[in-house]
């Protein structure tokens, strides 16, 4: 099978890369769902250890609210703000996609995180709490916002550079 042949059933069947030497870092949109799905997934359990930080630091009884009330909450809140992030999170990455560099990348995407995660809370805050400054009791959840979102987009890079290295590997070994 030639090279040609091979691109143009990769391009048929959504298997080609959308890696150029121009765009290094571009993607498709299964990636950016992947790299959604993998922040949403990281987020769950570092808002856990978070809810029960906050919570001991207000006081045991607190904690053990925190938690359960999370435990309801958190995932459909977090859920929706990934849905809402998500085409902001997209024009980032689309506007990061000629930047090799892996530092500007996490750079990019952890002050994301952080903004997305501060506007979480204070819209929590209002719906929750009547008012901005119960938002403000919710911004330590910002924080691993702000890790969940680079890990997301590091290991669905790392899996998209590993894929487009091995689709290389084969085409150069069966030509």
């Amino acid at each position: 099978m030639t090279q040609t042949s091979r691109n143009t059933l990769a391009s048929r069947y959504g298997n080609s890369s959308p890696r150029t030497a121009e765009h290094p870092r571009a993607f498709t949109t299964f990636e950016f769902i992947t790299g959604v799905f993998w922040a949403v997934l990281w987020f769950q359990p570092m808002a856990a250890v978070v809810a029960i930080v906050v919570g001991l630091i207000s006081s045991p009884m607190f904690a053990f609210a925190f938690v359960i009330g999370g435990g309801f909450v958190g995932l459909p809140v977090s859920v929706a703000a990934a849905l809402v992030g998500a085409p902001f999170a997209g024009l980032l990455g689309r506007a990061l996609k000629a930047h090799s560099r892996d530092r500007v990348h996490v750079v990019a995407f952890t002050a994301f995180g952080v903004a997305i995660g501060l506007a979480t809370a204070a819209v929590v805050g209002l719906v929750l709490g009547g008012s901005l400054l119960a938002g403000l009791m919710l911004a330590p959840f910002a924080l691993p916002c702000g890790v969940a979102v680079p890990l997301g987009w590091w290991k669905t890079s790392r899996s998209a550079l590993a894929a487009d290295a091995h689709r290389a590997g084969g085409a150069a070994e069966s030509e």
